[in-house]
């Protein structure tokens, strides 16, 4: 597939989309203590759909991988760098952020006589390092993690381990991409029963293996397959551009708002919005459409606004709620009043753990990686490659 190089670095539409599927879990979270959110109105609106922006962020990981790599040609070193940078981007703030999570909450649950926490030590380990607490249990959460927004980060370093296993492959890269979905989500699920869509299929392997072949990685996999696209030279009308994406959002918001199925994967959410990313980024070519300033911000913080509104929410309800506040509590003022905290808390991460720590972390690892490779090339005999 021929490839266009897309002179913008950063595309508008795909940051709207992550501050929009951030903030969507924000909103879904903030309502889910409320009492209201049972009950018809707007509250209810985000307890029902909140969830379902996990499953355009793993579309749009996928989409960011293939977006990401354009000009890279693939082998052992541009493997190493890939997940140099992936592993750094993730890793330090989300440990950071699960450390401050546990004693926050141990605090809190002291001082409200409930702790509300996984306290023990393994799993909180498993939750820092980003490996499901347990293989097991429920899909797609796999026994969860301490900072609970936790277990979707665990398959992005998943898929992001695969994307770099197909980099070893050089050109090769998309085929053994695509060979590796095959034989995780289609021949080994064959090996014990029938492949599935649903993300909350149990396969029966008890162990790695029910998280390894969970259909939820098929996300990650569409959204690569849409960024391919979009790098291709494949374009659409402006006209055909828009009527597909206003039909494609009517699609979305009737899908979720009728409670079709309120549910993660291909069986669920995932459909709709498969398709709603598809009809913005490959309109986007040739549509003008101008996202609004603060929801492109928000999708540069959005990393950071997932992993710390908990830090804003959960305290929130476990101090203040009770007969006195409940009632100004539970509405969805009190639910924006959370996402406005939760958005300043996550510009502060993002300045000094994203933009600090990681780029810090991520600047020394590439830095001891190049010594490595300088230090192997020097040790390589004369004449090696003839």
């Amino acid at each position: 597939m021929k490839e266009l190089q897309p002179a913008a670095e950063k595309l508008d539409v795909i940051q709207a989309l992550r501050g929009i599927a951030a903030l969507l879990v924000v909103f879904y979270h903030g309502v889910g203590y409320q009492p209201r959110s049972k009950e018809p109105g707007i509250e209810h609106v985000f307890s029902m759909i909140g969830a379902s922006g996990v499953d355009l962020f793993f579309m749009i990981s996928g989409f960011i991988m293939v977006y990401a790599t354009r000009n890279v040609s693939g082998g052992f070193n541009d493997t190493g760098t890939f997940l140099i940078k992936r592993i750094a981007r993730v890793f330090p703030v989300y440990f950071v952020a699960t450390g401050l999570y546990v004693p926050l909450m141990l605090l809190m649950g002291n001082y409200v006589g409930h702790v509300d926490i996984m306290t023990d030590v393994n799993q909180i380990i498993r939750s820092a390092l980003m490996i499901p607490t347990n293989f097991g249990s429920r899909a797609p959460y796999f026994g969860g993690s301490v900072l609970h927004v936790g277990w979707t980060i665990n398959y992005e370093v998943y898929f992001y381990v695969l994307f770099g296993l197909s980099l070893m492959f050089g050109r090769l890269r998309w085929i053994a991409l695509s060979g590796i979905a095959v034989a995780l989500l289609i021949a080994l699920p064959m090996t014990v029963s029938r492949p599935s869509l649903d993300a909350y299929v149990d396969y029966g392997f008890n162990g790695p293996l029910n998280f390894a072949t969970n259909p939820m990685l098929w996300e990650f996999f569409v959204g690569v397959v849409i960024g391919r696209i979009y790098l291709s030279r494949f374009q659409m009308a402006a006209l055909t551009a828009n009527l597909l994406s206003v039909t494609s959002l009517a699609i979305l918001v009737w899908f979720l708002l009728n409670d079709v199925s309120s549910k993660f994967g291909f069986t669920g959410w995932a459909l709709p919005y498969a398709l709603l990313l598809f009809a913005l980024t490959i309109g986007s070519k040739t549509m003008n459409i101008r996202w609004p300033r603060s929801l492109v911000w928000t999708g540069n913080v959005s990393f950071s606004l997932y992993l710390v509104h908990p830090f804003v929410i959960h305290p929130a309800y476990q101090l203040f709620w009770g007969e006195a506040t409940a009632e100004w509590m539970n509405n969805v003022w009190f639910m924006l009043v959370l996402c406005a905290l939760s958005l300043c808390l996550a510009a502060v991460s993002y300045r000094y753990l994203e933009l600090g720590l990681s780029e810090w972390v991520r600047k020394r690892a590439l830095a001891a990686f190049r010594r490595v490779q300088d230090a192997a090339a020097a040790t390589k005999p004369v004449g090696a490659d003839a």
